[in-house]
């Protein structure tokens, strides 16, 4: 799993960058709600980067060192947190139409049935 979760990792460390570099100051200090989730972003991303890469060069896994890195393992959950951040900034209006109610009463009927 080493080489997927690098992947993942890699990506995500890419994506903290790109938003640093494109808002500046303001991905640190703009308003509270977005600041404090691309906070942690950071911290799930640096804990990530301290789990997987340095960890694995420096073999720090034991002593007071590897039990900080098993609480960074921790912060690695808060990644399904992010989810939750996207649906906040979504705009969800479509899925108040009558034609996606009705399609999701037939998907919920032919559920029942199958």
């Amino acid at each position: 799993l080493f080489y997927p979760e690098s992947a993942m990792l890699c990506f995500y460390l890419f994506e903290v960058t790109a938003r640093i570099t494109a808002f500046g100051k303001m991905y640190f200090c703009g308003k509270w709600r977005h600041s404090a989730w691309n906070w942690l972003d950071i911290i799930v991303v640096t804990a990530g980067v301290f789990d997987l890469w340095i960890n694995r060069k420096l073999h720090l896994g034991s002593g007071l060192m590897g039990k900080i890195l098993t609480m960074l393992r921790l912060l690695r959950l808060l990644r399904v947190l992010k989810i939750v951040r996207v649906f906040m900034d979504a705009d969800l209006s479509w899925a108040e139409s009558p034609a996606f109610q009705s399609f999701i009463g037939i998907v919920i009927v032919f559920n029942s049935l199958v």
